[in-house]
């Protein structure tokens, strides 16, 4: 190469880096070293973010998650993004079998759950105006006979309640009648209309309080405390019970309402169940489900 030739690419380079040089310092001026090492992150749903940093960039919000790229410029110029492509397959296949995950959704069939029903207690498909914007949705309704009941429940397990463990519904009480009885959680219960023997759940006894009660059942001993939330009525709410080997936690929506120790819980298989009966003949009461998920992570395995 030229000596001239070779010169005058060097002065290129030269001018190429204190451009991005330029742009760096303005970056920086714009959004400001402090800014830019922050890690806080806002609670804003709608709020955006854009951090930058020595080129490097964290795009997104507290919501909807952070993306990092590194946003570079070349000596010809051109400004380049790298960011990380799709999880590693072998990674996402060593995270699942570190974990346990049921989820039913009743998309499409109740297939492996039953039903057991007094008097003209039933669990079905309810109208389509019921289901029009949550499709997969199963009434669990205790009829209209007074003492009518319906116990709807997952296939026999062998699901413990053990560290790291969760269930999570997503369900809608409805008519709250005379007598009324809505529990949703998990337990031993196959039949009949008394209390599980074994059980961990969520209860709601209108002779009792208006608002939820937390409940554990082990070998028949019970442990009841009743929260100061109320019971919602024809309006949907997340119900989740976690336990982390010491404590199970009850939420309503995101709230913890209670809490019970472990030495109360039930130390047998458990499958999860949706229970309901009244006292009147008109009653109807019922819980719409849509959602179950059960979740235990930290297995070995």
């Amino acid at each position: 190469m030229r000596p001239a030739v070779a010169a005058q690419r060097i002065a290129a380079t030269a001018r190429a880096t204190a451009v991005a040089e330029t742009l760096r310092r303005r970056a920086r001026t714009v959004v400001g070293d402090a800014a830019a090492t922050s890690t806080t992150a806002s609670t804003t749903t709608t709020e955006k973010h854009v951090l930058q940093k020595d080129f490097v960039q964290v795009v997104g919000s507290a919501t909807g998650g952070y993306v990092e790229a590194e946003v570079t410029m070349d000596a010809d110029g051109a400004i380049r993004i790298y960011s990380d492509g799709p999880p590693d397959p072998t990674d996402f296949v060593s995270a699942l079998t570190s974990q346990f995950v049921y989820i039913e959704d009743f998309p499409f069939s109740v297939a492996g759950w039953t039903s057991h029903v007094v008097s003209s207690g039933a669990a079905y498909v309810p109208a389509a105006a019921v289901i029009a914007t949550n499709p997969g949705v199963i009434r669990v309704d205790g009829g209209g006979t007074s003492g009518g009941a319906c116990c709807f429940r997952a296939p026999a397990t062998t699901l413990i309640v053990s560290g790291n463990w969760s269930i999570e519904m997503i369900v809608k009480p409805g008519a709250d009648s005379t007598g009324a009885v809505i529990r949703a959680g998990v337990s031993t219960l196959t039949t009949g209309t008394s209390d599980p023997v074994n059980g961990l759940f969520f209860d709601y006894t209108k002779s009792s309080s208006a608002n939820w009660r937390i409940r554990a059942r082990k070998a028949s001993a019970d442990v009841t405390t009743t929260s100061s939330t109320a019971v919602v009525f024809n309006t949907y709410c997340k119900l989740r019970i976690t336990f982390d080997g010491t404590t199970a936690t009850f939420f309503v929506n995101g709230s913890s309402i209670g809490t019970i120790a472990a030495i109360d819980l039930p130390v047998v298989a458990v499958h999860p169940f949706f229970f309901v009966t009244h006292a009147t003949a008109s009653g109807f009461t019922h819980i719409d489900v849509d959602r179950v998920a059960v979740n235990v992570t930290g297995l070995t395995r």
